[in-house]
């Protein structure tokens, strides 16, 4: 298992201060990711429809998908963990998982401007993620009029962009108003576990 940091952080603008995300390569992938993608399969399948939180569309399972005992969670849960004890300065310190989901993007589905408060930090890790799809993590930098919350391409609101890639995982402040924007491309779905974190 391999965790590298990618310029070990991404500073995202607001206003005058600034907010930094953290985007993490994983090693080793593929096997990994495939576990996990069929997992999340079997659990929409099993499941009638899924949560109605922020995705518009798509799926969203319960908040225990890391709770499972897959060797795919095992290594995701381990992975989640050297991510958190990687944070620096403040941001260190004994952290546990207290929520995680899958989540199955097809189509235009996307999930609109919302956050995960009261979460200390949350993040997402990419099991599936179509090259050039859509798809992407968009952090709200702008909270100007017209800003809506709704879609998140509405309004005039200003977003830092992540795109998603295949074993990647981006860990951020639980309190980051953040959206998916939609697929736009090819059958692939988009399929990713998001979790929160706070203090032990």
């Amino acid at each position: 298992m391999m965790l590298e940091s990618l310029g070990a952080s991404t500073p995202v603008a607001r206003g005058r201060s600034a907010t930094t995300a953290w985007r993490f390569a994983c090693g080793d992938a593929a096997a990994r990711n495939e576990a996990l993608v069929a997992a999340a399969l079997l659990a929409e399948a099993g499941d009638d429809g899924g949560l109605a939180a922020s995705n518009r569309g798509g799926y969203h399972s319960d908040r225990d998908a890391l709770g499972a005992e897959a060797p795919c969670l095992g290594e995701l849960r381990a992975l989640v963990a050297a991510a958190i004890a990687a944070l620096p300065g403040k941001a260190r310190g004994r952290r546990e998982i207290v929520h995680s989901w899958f989540n199955i993007n097809r189509g235009d589905n996307h999930n609109a401007l919302h956050d995960h408060r009261p979460a200390l930090f949350s993040g997402v890790y990419y099991a599936a993620a179509p090259r050039a799809g859509g798809g992407e993590l968009a952090f709200q930098l702008d909270a100007s009029a017209g800003c809506s919350a709704a879609a998140p391409g509405a309004g005039t609101c200003s977003y830092g962009v992540v795109e998603p890639a295949d074993g990647v995982l981006v860990v951020f402040p639980g309190g980051l108003k953040h959206a998916v924007f939609p697929m736009t491309a090819g059958p692939r779905p988009r399929v990713s576990i998001s979790f929160n974190v706070a203090p032990t």
